[in-house]
């Protein structure tokens, strides 16, 4: 059976490579030490851009990663029967991720994602037979430096799936 592709190969050997002219030239910022120090580690430039740092990935880097990498594995919720087999050809929903605003569904004003609004965001998409993955929308109330941590806690608490 002949499954439904959005690219052929042609394209994504175009996003591919697009992708490695990115990492290797552009790079990404990181405010993260543990991982600035992780890419230092393993040798890959890091440069202060302004009051940024900036991760290079050189593209021999990331092909020799890829080929490293599985080409198959399961990420399991806390639940036995959500698991998400990648690789296996299956599609599976997942909510968005990082939206900044949200509109009051009582009053109709739009405002930003409280940590109130992420919590009912994550057991809204629990209840969901057709949600599969659940992303945390990014509240703009918690702190930069603990939003991860906060956001974890929350989906503990709120959910049993990935």
């Amino acid at each position: 059976m002949k499954f439904f592709e959005y690219l052929d190969k042609e394209d994504l050997d175009k996003i591919h490579e697009s992708t490695l002219t990115l990492l290797e030239k552009t790079g990404i910022r990181c405010r993260s030490e543990r991982f600035l120090n992780k890419a230092k580690e393993l040798g890959l430039k890091v440069e202060s851009v302004g009051n940024e740092n900036v991760i290079f990935f050189p593209r021999d880097k990331v092909e020799k990663a890829l080929a490293t990498a599985p080409s198959k594995f399961t990420t399991y919720g806390r639940d036995p029967k959500y698991q998400i087999k990648w690789g296996e050809r299956k599609a599976y929903n997942r909510t968005c991720v990082g939206t900044p605003f949200i509109k009051d569904v009582e009053t109709n004003e739009k405002h930003i994602v409280t940590k109130e609004d992420m919590e009912n965001h994550i057991r809204v998409a629990d209840g969901l037979d057709s949600t599969d993955i659940i992303s945390c929308i990014v509240s703009q109330e918690i702190p930069q430096h603990a939003a991860l941590t906060i956001q974890a806690a929350a989906m503990v608490k709120n959910t049993t799936k990935p």
